[in-house]
């Protein structure tokens, strides 16, 4: 005889809508929709660059993974079938991997805004999800982040949005030497009040347009220049409806969150902030921080996600002396030597005396 169904389980499984709900979902924006790696990218997508030998993409998926995300929506530009084909041949689509959805996305659009719109027409989102890009890496756990999100949220619907920062120094080896992130929060609140970016040194100098009213509505107010945007918000689909709303919205944070808190007195939506004081997280938006980066993987601030790691198939890293990292099936001269924090990739072989 059959076995029968436990007492109560048809009651108990939760409609397909309940259960979009109650899973965490992430957008990954695998274009930058930018040309700061040109020519590096003139044939292949940022997101595939090597990182210490390890494509951007996959720095990524582990902190998505790592972070309790099951369903994860990859949205595609420019060379998309190459992503397409990584993605298919890689172990995220196998029967192992701890993501119980991957979907890429094609987009035909020139921009952020472009992609957001587009996934809002599609009704893929249905609870909190993170919205990330491509080209971030990071050990932090988000458990904390997303709790305070979510209390906050229970309290107030017109919190559709917290951001992750990380305190470094202002003059942080990641940050650009260009334009940088000014933003003013409300410490008690964590809440993001006025975002703007300013030249490092201006030659008319320094100084920000702050609405004279936000000084006078708020107890106390900091200025912070020493933030690391991490490109990583815990949004809630309210975010998409605004962007839908505003078509001029183009980007993440000059457009989007500049133009949120700029008309608060009109949409009441709110955005938060939190600020990481421990872990590592970074996004590569820059050829100077690509740099910096690689060197923080190899001296091992970003572990668990290093060479040694392995985190693809097949690799076989091993960590020696002096942070060097060497995979089998490479060929060194007994007169070569390799000098501190350097990455040896399979096939390499190293003539004599080469240094």
């Amino acid at each position: 005889m059959a076995p029968k169904n436990p007492k109560g389980v048809a009651a108990k499984q939760k409609p397909k809508e309940e259960q979009r709900e109650d899973s965490l979902q992430a957008v990954v924006l695998a274009d930058s929709y930018e040309r700061k790696f040109t020519p590096f990218t003139l044939e292949r997508p940022r997101c595939l660059l090597p990182l210490a030998n390890t494509p951007l993409i996959e720095y990524t998926l582990e902190f998505l993974a790592n972070a309790g995300v099951e369903d994860i929506f990859i949205y595609c530009g420019a060379h998309t079938d190459q992503l397409e084909e990584y993605i298919n041949s890689s172990k995220w689509k196998l029967a192992t991997s701890p993501f119980r959805t991957l979907t890429l996305l094609r987009s035909s659009g020139t921009s952020v805004g472009d992609a957001m719109r587009d996934l809002d027409r599609r009704d893929l989102i249905a609870g909190d999800f993170l919205l990330v890009s491509g080209d971030i890496v990071s050990n932090l756990p988000i458990e904390t982040a997303l709790a305070k999100h979510r209390t906050r949220r229970e309290k107030d619907k017109n919190a559709i949005m917290t951001m992750v920062l990380r305190e470094a120094g202002i003059e942080h080896r990641t940050k650009s030497r260009g334009r940088r992130p000014v933003f003013v929060v409300d410490p008690m609140a964590e809440r993001c009040l006025h975002y703007e970016e300013i030249r490092r040194r201006p030659k008319d100098g320094r100084y920000l347009n702050i609405d004279p009213e936000l000084l006078s509505s708020h107890s106390e107010i900091e200025v912070r220049e020493d933030l690391i945007d991490c490109y990583i918000d815990i949004c809630t689909p309210d975010v998409l409806g605004l962007w839908s709303d505003n078509f001029d919205y183009q980007s993440v944070r000059t457009s989007f969150l500049f133009g949120v808190l700029k008309d608060y007195e009109l949409n009441g939506k709110t955005i938060h902030t939190h600020i990481l004081q421990e872990h590592y997280a970074a996004r590569l938006r820059s050829l100077r921080a690509y740099d910096a980066v690689s060197k923080d993987i190899v001296n091992r601030w970003t572990y668990p996600l290093c060479p040694d790691s392995n985190l693809i198939k097949g690799q076989t890293y091993h960590l020696g002396r002096g942070k060097v990292y060497e995979e089998e099936g490479i060929i060194l001269a007994r007169s070569s030597l390799l000098k501190r924090r350097t990455v040896v990739g399979r096939q390499t072989s190293i003539g004599d005396g080469s240094v």
